[in-house]
């Protein structure tokens, strides 16, 4: 038993080795596109500058000190203030 033993764990080894080296069962969060439904407002919803959504440790968003469009209420997204809102 002893013998069959040591040459398995060589095995196991070497199969470990060869699936961490080629990325198996490890994935980028980000390894496809930014979704095309995920937009990102400059500061607040009546901003008017977009931003480019970045890749986080847990996919994509938008980056810190932006909004989402989903987190802005209304239709008026990103659109600047609302006339007579403004200085």
């Amino acid at each position: 038993m002893a013998a069959r033993r040591s040459i398995r764990w060589p095995m196991w080894m070497v199969v470990s080795i060869v699936l961490g080296a080629s990325g198996a069962g490890c994935s980028d969060p980000c390894d496809a596109a930014a979704p095309s439904s995920l937009h990102c407002c400059d500061h607040s919803c009546d901003d008017d500058v977009l931003i480019q959504p970045v890749c986080t440790a847990s996919g994509w968003g938008c980056p810190q000190g932006s909004v989402s469009f989903a987190d802005c209420p209304g239709p008026r997204v990103c659109m600047g203030p609302l006339p007579g809102n403004g200085p």
